[in-house]
């Protein structure tokens, strides 16, 4: 119903098509960057240990850190929607191609298993989860830290010791080498591209009518 919304107010002159699409990027910016900051404001203590507020500086970065990170991601997600609205006309085709996309997301970008057959192993770039998940495990662990074993670890260090270290949490989650600004950079490429690309689709469907 929004595209024939915004398909009825373009043909009007009401505003343009890019107007349309830079305001829908902007204009849920705030409430993006808001909600995920409190998800990981309340998350991240629960997720860790409420010590971790007052461990150091770089702890405390890396929070914020993942909250930016998160947030690209959410905008990625939005821009993808966007593109995947604008290209099917029916709604279960849609919701069923958005369905397919999110567990191959899932699935090879490393959220699932950070194996991946080598044949298919190109479709992890595809993945906004490839990303986010790599550029906030990466600002986790970078730091030396020292993290306490419980029944349900799994690392080789924790059946001799209390703690593990962040050098084999990183080689266990087979975190990449890519840097948290790359990760970055890729979901701004994912929103810019999907944009643009929805900018396209429906500048050829209105256009077509």
């Amino acid at each position: 119903t929004e595209k024939f919304a915004v398909e009825r107010d373009v043909k009007a002159g009401a505003y343009s098509l890019e107007s349309y699409l830079l305001g829908k990027a902007l204009g849920t910016a705030p409430s993006r960057l808001v909600v995920t900051g409190i998800f990981i404001l309340v998350c991240y203590p629960i997720a860790f240990s409420p010590e971790v507020w007052g461990a150091s500086a770089e702890a405390i970065t890396s929070v914020f850190g993942i909250i930016f990170v998160i947030f690209f991601m959410t905008m990625a997600c939005d821009a993808i929607g966007a593109l995947i609205a604008s290209s099917f006309d029916i709604l279960p085709y849609a919701l069923s191609f958005t369905n397919a996309y999110g567990m191959c997301a899932l699935l090879f970008g490393g959220f699932y298993s950070a194996r991946v057959w080598s044949g298919v192993s190109w479709l992890q770039y595809f993945s906004v989860v490839l990303y986010s998940y790599d550029g906030a495990a990466r600002l986790q662990f970078q730091n030396p830290q020292e993290y306490e074993c419980d029944e349900a670890n799994f690392f080789a260090t924790c059946v001799t010791e209390q703690e593990v270290s962040s050098i084999e949490v990183q080689q266990i989650l087979g975190i990449s080498a890519r840097s948290v600004g790359t990760n970055i950079l890729a979901l701004v490429l994912f929103v810019v591209i999907s944009y643009c690309l929805t900018f396209a689709v429906l500048k050829y469907k209105f256009a077509r009518k």
